[in-house]
């Protein structure tokens, strides 16, 4: 969790527990390292680039113990009362019931099955769908030229970790753990994404790189399919294995545009700008705006 001007901004990144190589029979050393799933720390990181497009400073109305933002990420059965929501999604792992809060204010929501879901538990939803993590271009992250260093680039969900690892096949496999930096440009330089990996392929989409998912060997299909429907499609191509995915033919190419049927402009102009106590908030079209005289003033500085 990131605490941004008095509001926590949840992020799921648990302690990993791990016993020292070579010390395990004498010492029995223990230590504790955050898992640092890079999808899941986008979150607090797409809030601070969104407060830095404003230009009144954020002043919270409500001590810190009482605001909560809930954002990228299968995280909704975290929530507690009072929690807002702009962009998370249900964990398919997870049903209605297991959605303890009672008492949500839910700005946007990843797509249309985490709305389902929330609404058999009693919550009133939106149509404002989602995943923030598809705004990182919008706010200001350096987009990679694209090239192509490599063929094949393998990107697994980091519960498919350590079965991924496990194949003897000769081509580059980056950790879910890596930077976003990494991530990104290793996706930028491949001529083909093969990933169970959920935001590797939201970046993959939104860098317009060939990608085909592979069914997860431990994540349900629901946010996966809860992406792609908020995204304004109603299916997506998947591949069985990683050998199946690797084995047809390369193309620098895999059709229209994917996103093409989704406008950013609902998602940013629902950021609960309240929380930090500015009124209205930078909207859509001040964005771009805000991003274009950026741009003009630092090429005159320059």
């Amino acid at each position: 969790m990131t605490i941004i001007g008095n509001v926590k901004v949840v992020a799921w990144n648990p302690a990993r527990i791990r016993q020292l190589r070579g010390l395990e029979n004498r010492l029995g050393v223990l230590l504790g390292f955050r898992l640092n799933n890079f999808g899941d720390l986008l979150g607090p990181s797409i809030v601070q680039s969104m407060l830095a497009f404003q230009d009144t400073p954020p002043t919270p109305k409500w001590p810190i113990a009482h605001r909560r933002l809930l954002t990228v990420g299968s995280i909704l059965h975290f929530a507690k009362d009072g929690d807002t929501v702009w962009g998370s999604g249900i964990n398919g792992k997870v049903s209605s019931t297991d959605i303890i809060s009672s008492k949500l204010d839910i700005r946007a929501l990843r797509g249309p099955l985490s709305a389902e879901t929330l609404s058999q538990a009693g919550h009133s939803v939106t149509d404002v769908y989602g995943d923030p993590a598809l705004l990182l271009f919008e706010l200001g992250y350096p987009r990679p030229v694209r090239t192509f260093k490599t063929n094949i680039c393998l990107i697994p969900n980091i519960n498919d970790l350590v079965e991924w690892r496990g194949h003897r096949l000769k081509m580059q496999m980056i950790s879910p753990c890596s930077s976003l930096d990494v991530i990104i440009h290793a996706i930028s330089e491949t001529r083909l994404l093969v990933t169970s990996s959920l935001h590797a392929l939201i970046i993959a989409e939104m860098l317009d790189v060939p990608v085909r998912l592979v069914r997860s060997i431990h994540e349900p299909p629901l946010k996966y399919m809860d992406y792609v429907l908020g995204t304004g499609r109603t299916s997506i191509d998947w591949w069985n294995s990683v050998e199946e995915a690797v084995s047809l033919e390369l193309s620098d190419r895999h059709g229209t545009n994917p996103l093409r049927k989704w406008d950013p402009s609902r998602l940013i102009d629902a950021f609960p700008w309240d929380l930090w106590n500015i009124d209205g908030g930078i909207r859509y079209r001040d964005l771009h705006l805000n991003r274009l005289t950026r741009c003009i003033c630092n090429r005159c500085i320059s």
